[in-house]
């Protein structure tokens, strides 16, 4: 994604991802943050910046205390973007 600084100062942008799981086997949490990163953009730029989010990002606890992934929909968001996929 790119990312720009309008300003006339380097700021330090904080990229998140949240991720929401739409039909897990328990009531999940309507949106949960699973990664984050900093960027410094100098006065003026703009930058394109990647996050690479694994699988198991995805995981939760589920009422064995097990930690997984299960199949479904999820839907993924930074800023005003979102991106909706499936894992079979």
């Amino acid at each position: 994604m790119d990312i720009a600084n309008t300003g006339d100062r380097t700021v330090n942008e904080l990229v998140l991802v949240y991720a929401q799981d739409h039909v897990a086997s328990i009531t999940p949490s309507v949106q949960r943050l699973r990664d984050f990163d900093r960027v410094f953009i100098g006065p003026g730029e703009t930058v394109s910046h990647g996050i690479n989010l694994p699988v198991s990002a995805l995981s939760f606890v589920h009422t064995d205390l097990v930690s997984r992934v299960e199949p479904g929909a999820f839907t993924l968001k930074i800023a005003d973007e979102s991106a909706f996929f499936r894992i079979q």
